[in-house]
């Protein structure tokens, strides 16, 4: 683990998982097929899942009601390989001014693989408006969670999750 800082440059030509009101309903993707192998805690993934609470999956899919996908056991998990938040929590589309809500994957100038959330609530507290991304570096092994512009909090808003986790919920 290393802490540094980077610059958030947004992805083009990016396919649409999900925009709009359809952020608002507990959505998961199918398998999508990375570019490379990833290896993550020791296993070769060829696969990742897009969850709309804020966070990707490997291995398996999540359950769609998943919110806590750092802390959940692993039999309610569907015991997904590991799993990789930005903001884990009930995620819908915010109400911010000047929100697009969109959750989109593809590849950058670097040849990542990057899953953008882009302008986010959490339900119960639409105005708030998260933009962030989870790369998964070419080299085949490295993981940047990056926090974009525009971010707008509540301080009442509840909490969410941020990291990654193996295949339990110990790991």
């Amino acid at each position: 683990f290393s802490n540094s800082s980077t610059t958030y440059t947004a992805i083009s030509g990016a396919t649409v998982f999900q925009s709009g009101s359809a952020i608002n309903t507990d959505g998961v993707s199918s398998a999508i097929a990375l570019p490379f192998t990833f290896t993550y805690n020791g296993i070769k993934e060829n696969t990742v899942f897009i969850s709309n609470n804020g966070f990707i999956t490997f291995g398996s899919s999540p359950l769609a009601s998943t919110y806590t996908p750092i802390s959940i056991t692993t039999a309610g998990a569907s015991g997904y390989d590991g799993a990789i938040a930005g903001t884990g929590m009930n995620c819908v589309a915010s109400t911010a001014s000047g929100a697009t809500p969109e959750i989109s994957y593809g590849t950058n100038s670097s040849s990542d693989f990057v899953v953008q959330f882009q302008d986010i609530g959490q339900s119960g507290f639409a105005a708030i408006r998260m933009t962030y991304q989870i790369i998964l570096k070419s080299d085949g092994k490295t993981i940047q969670i990056v926090y974009g512009p525009n971010n707008v909090g509540i301080a009442s808003a509840g909490q969410c999750q941020v990291g990654i986790r193996g295949t339990n919920d110990e790991d």
